[in-house]
């Protein structure tokens, strides 16, 4: 390195090196119940809980990523790795980890339920949905795994219909997971139910109300 020269330090790097120390610590206490022994050279937290948690808030407010969610990712995920957990957090896919949406046509009359904000106008149409009746605000957010910065309000629910004479060509699939850093939380999502990627076949552009329209609208708790 030239002198005089500071070397630009990546923050998702950072953050992935506490990450790994997360992992490791994990493991050792693992070791430790399992065999009743103290692994060698080992004396507990690699990072003292007040400098973790200054960093885990600092990363959590950047976007990054937060000790909290990657505990409870790393839980609900046996297997799946740091870069898994990065992945979801920056792309957000709204599929399963590693799946991806199956082409499927809803036809004239087939209905699926969606979540709206509770201002949102007559004729807001989302771009997803899903096959099951929703009947809770907790619903939405864990099952659905919509984060609060999608929705800050949640409690109106509008059932669709897709209009007469059309074939809407969607993509289908289980509710992926997704990392809620606003609020410090990992929404788990769920392989039982049904989503529907609704326009993203069709380019942008379009009237969503010349493909479907709303029947009944209610509201949950």
């Amino acid at each position: 390195m030239e002198e005089g020269r500071i070397r630009k330090i990546d923050p998702d790097e950072v953050v992935k090196l506490r990450m790994k120390e997360i992992e490791l610590e994990n493991g050792l206490k693992s070791m430790d119940k399992e065999t009743g022994k103290t692994a060698e050279g080992y004396s507990g937290d690699l990072m003292s809980p007040e400098e973790a948690a200054r960093y885990s808030e600092h990363w959590r407010e950047l976007g990054i990523g937060s000790d909290k969610t990657w505990k409870e990712f790393s839980e609900a995920n046996p297997g799946k790795t740091i870069d898994d957990y990065f992945e979801l957090v920056k792309g957000m896919s709204p599929w399963p980890i590693g799946q991806t949406g199956t082409p499927n046509v809803l036809k004239a009359g087939d209905r699926f339920y969606m979540a709206v904000e509770n201002n949102a106008p007559e004729n807001m149409i989302g771009g997803f949905g899903v096959r099951e009746k929703i009947l809770s605000v907790q619903f939405v957010r864990k099952n659905l795994a919509v984060k609060s910065n999608w929705k800050n309000t949640c409690n109106v629910i509008r059932e669709f219909e897709v209009n007469e004479g059309v074939n809407l060509n969607v993509l289908e699939g289980p509710v992926g997971p997704q990392i809620d850093l606003p609020i410090d939380t990992y929404l788990p999502g769920d392989m039982s139910i049904t989503q529907y990627d609704l326009f993203s076949k069709l380019g942008s552009g379009i009237n969503r109300g010349d493909y479907v329209h709303i029947v009944d609208e209610f509201w949950v708790d």
